[in-house]
C-alpha cells in the first residue's frame, strides 16, 4: 500500500517589501550585516550601523574611548534618572546623536578665602590684572608681583624681622635719641646742629591755597598756572588725579605766595567760565 506525505512549502515572501530592497541580491546582504554592532576591547568600544538613504548604504563605524572615573553620589543618582524625549530608548551615556560632549570647563576663583584677588596668567606668561581698574598684585613682604602678601611664601620670615625690628625701635625711643655721627638716623628736629622745624610754614602755605572745583576734564596744570597767575604769583598747583585711569577728578589746589593773593583770585575766579563749565573757587577747608 503506498502512502503519500504531504510537505508544507515556505510561505511567499511579501512583493511589496522586495521592491523595496531592490534585489535579492541586497536583501542576502542586508540580512547579513544586521543592525548596530558593538564590540568593547581594551577600554576601546566600536560600534558599527548601517544607513540607508535615497543615495545607498553607508557603513558608520563609531569608536569610544571607556574611561572610568569616579564621582560623587549626586552625579551617580542622576545618571539614574529616566531618559525622555528622543534619548527615551537609549542606553546609559550620551549618544551620540543627540548628546554632544564638550571639553571639561574648570572653575577659576578670582578671590582667595582671605578676599583679595588672584592673578591670572596668559599664554604668554605675561600678567593679566583681574581687576577692572588695572591694579595689578604686589606683596608688602618681599615686594614681589606674582602673588599677593597672603600667598607669601616668606611671609613667616619676613614677620620675624619685622618684630625685630620693631623690638629695636621700641629700645630707641626708651634710650632717647642717639648722638649724631654714631650711625642711626636722627630726626632733623632732634639734632642739636639745627633749630627746631616746626610747621609753621606748612601752615601757612596751607592759609594761602584755594580750591577750585568743576574743573574740565581736558584742563591741565600750565592752564590752571596760567589762569591764576593773572591774579599773583603762584607757588604750586595740585590737580586731583584717578590712581587707576590717571583722569583728572575734576577739582584742584592752587597755593599762591600771599594770602592776599588768594582772596582775589577767589573775588575774580569764583564763577569764572572755563570752556563749556563754571569754575568754583572757594577756601581750602582744614580738618
Amino acid at each position: 500500500m503506498a502512502v503519500t506525505t504531504a510537505s508544507t512549502a515556505p510561505p511567499l515572501p511579501n512583493l511589496s517589501s522586495i521592491s523595496a530592497i531592490g534585489s535579492w541580491a541586497e536583501a542576502v546582504e542586508q540580512e547579513t550585516l544586521g543592525g548596530a554592532h558593538e564590540s568593547t576591547k581594551d577600554g576601546i568600544k566600536i560600534v558599527t550601523d548601517i544607513i540607508s538613504d535615497d543615495t545607498g548604504k553607508y557603513k558608520v563605524v563609531t569608536t569610544f574611548k571607556v574611561v572610568t572615573k569616579k564621582v560623587s553620589r549626586p552625579i551617580a543618582e542622576r545618571k539614574k534618572w529616566k531618559k525622555f524625549g528622543q534619548c527615551k530608548n537609549d542606553g546609559p551615556g550620551p549618544h551620540v546623536s543627540t548628546t554632544y560632549v564638550a571639553e571639561e570647563v574648570l572653575m577659576q576663583f578670582i578671590r582667595n578665602r582671605a578676599g583679595e584677588q588672584q592673578l591670572d596668567i596668559g599664554d604668554e606668561g605675561t600678567k593679566v590684572a583681574t581687576t577692572t581698574g588695572g591694579s595689578f598684585t604686589h606683596c608688602r613682604y618681599c615686594k614681589s608681583d606674582e602673588h599677593w602678601s597672603v600667598s607669601c611664601p616668606y611671609k613667616s620670615m619676613y614677620a620675624k624681622d619685622d618684630e625685630e625690628d620693631l623690638e629695636s625701635k621700641e629700645k630707641d625711643t626708651k634710650l632717647g635719641p642717639t648722638v649724631p655721627g654714631s650711625g642711626k638716623y636722627v630726626a632733623p628736629g632732634m639734632r642739636g646742629d639745627r633749630p627746631a622745624v616746626t610747621g609753621g610754614a606748612e601752615r601757612r602755605s596751607e592759609e594761602n591755597t584755594c580750591r577750585v572745583t568743576n574743573l574740565p576734564e581736558e584742563c591741565d596744570e600750565m592752564e590752571l598756572r596760567a589762569l591764576f597767575g593773572t591774579v599773583g604769583t603762584v607757588n604750586r598747583v595740585f590737580i586731583a588725579k584717578d590712581k587707576h585711569t590717571n583722569k583728572p577728578k575734576g577739582f584742584a589746589f592752587v597755593t599762591f605766595e600771599h594770602r592776599s593773593q588768594t582772596e582775589a583770585a577767589i573775588q575774580k575766579l569764583n564763577g569764572y567760565k572755563l570752556d563749556h563749565l563754571v569754575l568754583k573757587v572757594e577756601w581750602t577747608r582744614f580738618v
